[in-house]
């Protein structure tokens, strides 16, 4: 199967260091972005706290994306031009914080619901609330959404949830 994944990680000195990776909407994109997090958090020099926080962080919006930001082309529309849908992280790691984004192509914003003991699903943003600082969801001006969170970095202070 051929994919696409594009990443790249840029160092900033004093500023900060950045890494994004896009990929399509598919079942292996959360495993592909925790790994790519993780990595990248490991090669910045930051503590096992973080990274396993920022790990989960990001793996819920990009789940989302996948099962929520896909469109499939509308019935009865056969020669409809089907536009790619793509999922984008961009992580900024500044000297006292983790930034991360998620993008999608889907316009539909979360919404944050409890979840009963037994469902499958609804965790997600609850996760992230719990381990971001602050997370806050916004259309993008050129279509589609994205997701931010922000965590405490800096080699061991990381200080999770609020």
């Amino acid at each position: 199967m051929n994919t696409l994944a594009d990443c790249a990680i840029v160092r900033h000195g004093d500023e900060g260091s950045s890494a994004s990776i896009t990929l399509p909407p598919s079942v292996t994109a959360p495993g592909r972005v925790c790994t790519f997090t993780r990595q990248s958090l490991y090669r910045w020099g930051e503590d096992e706290q973080l990274i396993e926080a920022a790990v989960r962080v990001v793996c819920e919006p990009v789940t989302n994306a996948v099962r929520h930001g896909a469109q499939p082309s509308s019935p009865g529309r056969r020669c409809e031009r089907i536009r790619l849908s793509l999922i984008t992280l961009t992580m900024t790691l500044h000297p006292d914080a983790l930034r991360a984004e998620v993008r999608d192509d889907s316009g539909i914003l979360p919404v944050q619901r409890p979840a009963g003991h037994h469902d499958a699903c609804g965790r997600g943003l609850a996760i992230i609330d719990a381990l971001a600082e602050y997370w806050t969801p916004g259309r993008a001006s050129t279509g589609g959404k994205w997701v931010r969170a922000c965590m405490s970095s800096g080699n061991g202070l990381f200080n999770g949830g609020r």
